[in-house]
């Protein structure tokens, strides 16, 4: 997943809403969920972090000296 390290936000929230959906199609919470991915990459955006996508599924940031991460 290197290509999202440096990816737009808007591209990172987009592949991890397109993962729930391939992942889980008819899930009611998933769909309920995927609406906050955006919110929080762009958060993150906002705490002038490097993310960077360790898995397919996970976002992972250093923010202070200390490591955070959305899985």
């Amino acid at each position: 997943m290197p290509q999202l390290a440096n990816a737009t936000p808007e591209r990172q929230a987009d592949h991890f809403v397109n993962y729930l959906f391939a992942r889980y199609p008819d899930n009611r919470h998933v769909r309920r969920v995927a609406s906050w991915v955006g919110l929080i990459v762009k958060g993150i955006e906002k705490l002038n972090t490097n993310p960077y996508v360790p898995r397919d599924r996970q976002l992972r940031f250093d923010y202070n000296g200390r490591y955070g991460s959305c899985a």
